[in-house]
């Protein structure tokens, strides 16, 4: 696989990102955004784009997932998010 991208939204609420969709082509990416988070703003979207590989995959998820032994649940590193190949939405 080539190119490989995820799509991460904000939770308001919880303030906090999560990994919602991800797919080999960014055309199905935006169908997703479209269908699904049309008014969410797109400030609370980012699209992180890596290699595809399953060792690239691995990397993004353990670079961005971080542990809160508060809630006792996974959640994204904004810092890491910011830090990645990302793009808007």
């Amino acid at each position: 696989m080539n190119t490989y991208y995820t799509l991460f939204v904000y939770d308001t609420d919880n303030e906090s990102w999560h990994m919602e969709f991800g797919d080999d082509t960014r055309k199905s990416i935006n169908e997703e955004i479209y269908h699904s988070y049309q008014y969410t703003k797109k400030k609370h979207l980012k699209i992180v784009k890596n290699d595809g590989s399953r060792e690239s995959m691995d990397k993004m998820i353990t670079c961005f997932k971080g542990y809160d032994l508060d809630s006792d649940q996974w959640f994204i590193n904004p810092e890491s998010l910011n830090a990645g190949v990302v793009y808007n939405a």
